[in-house]
């Protein structure tokens, strides 16, 4: 098994990423429904805190391949997981 990365402060494990069309209305329900704190920032996804824990909102459309994801030749989606490519099923 491969050595855990260092994560940033406030990261758990996992952080669920919203992928949605519209962050600012996003980002005002969840300060409204579940007293969320964070604010925009042009350029990237919005890093809001619920209770202990992080999510991320980013708007919906066309993105570069990051190191974490990316589409193959095929366009099919492939997760990378610490720079290995996980296999497709």
């Amino acid at each position: 098994m491969p050595a855990e990365t260092e994560r940033p402060a406030g990261f758990h494990s996992v952080t669920p990423r919203m992928v949605v069309g519209d962050v600012a209305a996003e980002v005002e329900f969840l300060r409204a429904v579940f007293d969320a704190l964070g604010d925009l920032h042009a350029g990237r996804p919005a890093e809001i805190g619920i209770g202990d824990s992080l999510v991320m909102v980013s708007p919906a459309g066309e993105r570069d391949c990051s190191q974490r994801f990316c589409t193959s030749m095929s366009t099919t989606p492939t997760a990378r997981i610490g720079g290995r490519l996980l296999p497709e099923r």
